[in-house]
């Protein structure tokens, strides 16, 4: 958006509301039935290119995530699945879990700790 001036209109129908807001060249409008004031606000409308942004904590004051950086986490789930679901694959019938505390234990005996 080119303007950091925004302009929001709020006209009283026969039903309830008619909401504007407009920042640069984006204009958007709904229309609310009933009297609540709650439902005037445009980011709890759900309009597109809504000039009000959401804040960027959550109530405990933490910085919530970004969109990217979850997305990002998901791939690496994703990945970190697909990785061990070959592994179960190419091992088979062979208990994984069990196969390395058998490693282990044959370690410790043939290295005992002094």
């Amino acid at each position: 958006m080119g303007s950091e001036n925004i302009t929001l209109r709020i006209m009283k129908t026969a039903n309830g509301w008619y909401v504007e807001h407009e920042a640069g060249d984006v204009t958007n409008g709904y229309a609310v039935e009933g009297d609540a004031w709650e439902e005037l606000n445009p980011a709890l409308a759900g309009t597109f290119e809504t000039p009000f942004k959401a804040p960027e904590e959550n109530e405990s004051g933490a910085e919530k995530p970004k969109v990217g950086e979850l997305k990002a986490k998901i791939k690496t789930l994703e990945a970190a699945e697909k990785e061990l679901h070959d592994l179960k694959e190419a091992a088979g019938d062979i208990d994984i879990l069990q196969a390395i505390e058998s490693a282990k234990k044959a370690q410790s005996q043939t290295n005992p700790q002094t």
